[in-house]
């Protein structure tokens, strides 16, 4: 069994890579941007597409060097934390593969909207993604206010076994703040 691959999709890259995870499942990227706009307007402002199903209006903007060490040494404190090693006690292999593509995630979340698809290739992934979101709802309920609205900000589409995660730039900061917290 394949390890888990987490895909970080760019609005600029979301028609190549979603087309190829929909094609696999045939489920064509229209129907899938469909469900989005359906569920949340939105988390679709920067993926709208036109009759050839191709991102109109996007920001390829990335975030400078410097941003993107920040967010890495953040992700590091995430991943090392104690909270986070009780979580995964049980699941270490699901560390590695997880975690590089969180690792894509901080990198991304400075640079505005962006679309994150956890792909369950493996159950490996499964403790690593439901420990996570368990942290975050765990401040919530505890009155943090960022969690909360972290939470709130959060859509997730469950299809057969992938996940994915739509991120706003309204809340990418409350991201990072929330991610901050978690140490």
């Amino acid at each position: 069994m394949r390890p888990v691959v987490v895909h970080i999709v760019h609005p600029v890259e979301v028609n190549r890579r979603l087309m190829q995870l929909g094609s696999r499942r045939g489920a064509p990227l229209s129907r899938f941007v469909l469900l989005m706009e359906r569920a949340e307007p939105w988390a679709v402002d920067d993926i709208r597409m036109n009759a050839d199903d191709e991102p109109v209006g996007v920001d390829d903007e990335r975030g400078t060097a410097e941003e993107r060490l920040v967010a890495m040494r953040q992700l590091e404190r995430v991943l090392n934390s104690e909270a986070m090693a009780k979580k995964l006690q049980s699941q270490s292999s699901a560390r590695g593969p997880v975690g590089e593509g969180l690792i894509e995630v901080l990198a991304l979340l400075r640079t505005g909207r962006f679309l994150v698809c956890l792909h369950h290739l493996s159950t490996v992934s499964a403790p690593f993604i439901g420990a996570w979101l368990q942290l975050v709802d765990e401040r919530a309920r505890a009155g943090d206010v960022m969690a909360h609205v972290l939470r709130s900000r959060l859509v997730m589409f469950k299809k057969a076994n992938m996940i994915s995660v739509v991120f706003s730039r309204e809340s990418a900061q409350q991201v990072m703040k929330t991610l901050e917290f978690i140490k």
